[in-house]
């Protein structure tokens, strides 16, 4: 009975553990490799067995009665057999020579199995926090949005024309990414001498940049402009990946 109750008290205490351990969401690709030995096999494989053990051994099922007398005369118990008194400690019966129960595998023998248990658990726990070794394929939003991010403006100059009312645009687009671009929506935004912004222009660019190449325009018509328009902001507000 005791040994139960330290086998089964010393498993909680372990699968406390690991559950208090993955609730800190340690990283084990942040800690060092002796660390993760410690903190995962180590501590809950070797200390917390041994020093269950010992606090029940110890403390719990401790003699607290300082007046009782020890007792010396060797246990005995009843062969299954022929009913003769033998020791505990005897292998056999001396008078019908059967086999005694098998004695108990100790503290010792209990470590061993708890052992066997956290060296599994901790397995589990390991395998639970180590990334996954196939990552997941990017979806086709993601791989958009990370083409358009590789989209660059490389040169731009600007001028009017038609009455200085139209605004032509000469630019050059540098394309990054290993996916075809085209149908590239530029976007320049105006401002006064006094920085107010005073008007706006929108125009898709019907080009193909392919990867890893640059494309230019040149006077390219941005539509009409603000007469007081002095200074402009551009940037590719859209594009099409193919």
């Amino acid at each position: 009975m005791k040994k139960a109750i330290i086998t089964i008290t010393t498993i909680l205490a372990i699968i406390v553990y690991y559950v208090i351990l993955d609730s800190l969401e340690f990283s084990i690709t942040r800690i060092p490799g002796f660390m993760v030995a410690v903190l995962y096999i180590f501590l809950p494989i070797f200390i917390i067995p041994i020093f269950m053990c010992y606090i029940f051994n110890a403390l719990v099922f401790k003699d607290t009665s300082n007046n009782k007398r020890k007792e010396t005369r060797m246990a005995l118990m009843k062969c299954k057999e022929c009913g003769n008194d033998v020791s505990a400690k005897a292998d056999s019966c001396p008078k019908c020579g059967a086999k005694i129960k098998a004695k108990s595998i100790g503290c010792g023998g209990l470590i061993l199995v708890l052992i066997v248990i956290g060296i599994i658990g901790a397995l589990f726990s390991q395998n639970s926090n180590s990334p996954s070794s196939t990552p997941s394929k990017p979806s086709a939003a993601d791989i958009e949005r990370q083409v358009k991010e590789q989209v660059k403006i490389k040169k731009l100059s600007w001028h009017k024309s038609g009455f200085d009312n139209v605004m032509l645009v000469n630019a050059t687009f540098e394309n990054k990414s290993n996916r075809a671009v085209k149908d590239i929506e530029l976007t320049c935004e105006h401002y006064s001498n006094s920085g107010t912004k005073i008007d706006s222009n929108s125009r898709v660019i019907y080009e193909v940049v392919e990867p890893g190449k640059s494309k230019g325009v040149h006077d390219f018509n941005m539509g009409f402009i603000h007469s007081q328009a002095a200074k402009t902001s551009c940037s590719i507000t859209n594009l099409v990946v193919q």
